[in-house]
């Protein structure tokens, strides 16, 4: 992530040497993750909220942040399905091959925080898959019918509807207490690092994998 800040800085500057160099090093640590089977869900919030920096002493955004997660996790994904959302949800079709820093400083921003998009859209879709990673500060809206009702109503009926009992992985960038997700196969984690990725698949195999790993 100080790859990322770094490209902000020369962005800001409009340098243009070292960004190969800081690609082909995000690249270099991606190499070294494991894979994550199956099909995976990938939903980032760019909302209104999550503009603000990721910390105070930082230009890097939290939707940055979020966009640069998602971009890794895509790139280590067997198979992977890509979605931003805030108050409109749009599926991204990407490459492997990607350029993540750029990709990720120039994610849109702006909106509501609407999180049932996604599930809105697996369902409807017939989305048959193992997990979905939500990169978010769970600052949430939801309009009508879901606004006393947390997002959990949606994973629930994408269980029901599709049969399959999907993985939650809810990753809190901000870590504000706020939750929309509980219940058997929820990995809630606070913060932001690249070992998230090795949190997921550790979570997955059950909690022996996470004492023995310990």
């Amino acid at each position: 992530f100080r790859f990322l800040s770094a490209y902000k800085e020369l962005e800001d500057i409009g340098g243009t040497r070292v960004f190969d160099a800081l690609e082909n090093a995000i690249e270099a640590s991606i190499e070294n993750m494991q894979t994550l089977p199956g099909k995976t869900v990938i939903a980032v919030d760019v909302s209104g909220s999550m503009g603000s920096p990721i910390s105070a002493k930082s230009k890097v955004r939290c939707s940055e942040i979020a966009m640069l997660l998602g971009l890794m996790a895509h790139k280590i994904c067997e198979d992977s399905i890509f979605y931003v959302f805030n108050d409109h949800i749009q599926k991204y079709a990407l490459s492997k091959k990607y350029g993540i820093l750029y990709t990720a400083t120039k994610s849109p921003r702006g909106g509501a925080t609407y999180m049932h998009l996604p599930f809105e859209k697996m369902i409807s879709e017939h989305i048959n898959a193992d997990r979905i990673i939500i990169l978010s500060d769970n600052q949430c809206n939801t309009p009508g019918w879901l606004s006393r009702k947390p997002v959990q109503t949606l994973a629930n009926e994408y269980r029901m509807q599709t049969g399959n009992d999907i993985w939650v992985h809810a990753i809190d960038l901000q870590g504000y207490g706020t939750q929309q997700f509980y219940g058997k196969k929820t990995n809630i984690i606070a913060g932001w690092s690249e070992k998230v990725f090795d949190f997921i698949k550790l979570a997955e195999m059950g909690e022996g994998s996470l004492e023995e790993t310990i």
